[in-house]
């Protein structure tokens, strides 16, 4: 799966909370580099222009131009290393894969995991995150060529789909 196939997987509201929880330097410069910010600089209320910026850069992700996997990498990537970064820290932890506040040279252990340990992990984390962000980081790991083997097992797990496709509670 690209990473431009994971956002469209994403509910609408997923979607949503996927870009508000980036950064607000990141949203300016992804609305900026996109020309979304010249369509809804004119919406005066700023919750209608948040609505709007957001329609609008999914139907970006709709259009397969070749620049869309990269946007999507940059987009999941910001959201995971600022506001889910203590959930990438609890995964490696619960793995025991060394690491440095969730950042690390070697993931590829992450190959030997079974669909059975991942389904555990997936378990554990979503009592303490949306369960949407869970399988997002983990169909964001499978997206690198090097973890094959991991993109495997997470197709036998059904409920990771169902979890990027299910509205937020």
């Amino acid at each position: 799966m690209t990473y431009r196939d994971i956002v469209l997987t994403l509910s609408p509201g997923n979607f949503s909370r996927l870009v508000q929880l980036s950064t607000r330097k990141f949203r300016a410069e992804l609305f900026q580099k996109t020309g979304i910010h010249k369509a809804t600089r004119r919406i005066i209320d700023p919750v209608a222009r948040r609505k709007a910026a957001t329609e609008r850069l999914h139907r970006f992700f709709e259009l397969d131009d070749g620049r869309q996997s990269e946007v999507a990498f940059r987009l999941i990537y910001d959201m995971l290393a600022g506001k889910r970064r203590a959930m990438i820290v609890d995964f490696l932890d619960l793995h025991e894969i060394p690491h440095e506040d969730g950042l690390t040279d070697d993931l590829t252990r992450l190959n030997e995991l079974t669909v059975e340990e991942l389904r555990d992990s997936f378990n554990k984390l979503k009592e303490k995150y949306p369960p949407c962000d869970v399988a997002l980081y983990f169909f964001f790991t499978a997206g690198d060529r090097d973890f094959e083997a991991l993109s495997g097992r997470l197709a036998e797990m059904p409920e990771l789909l169902e979890a990027l496709r299910t509205e937020p509670a």
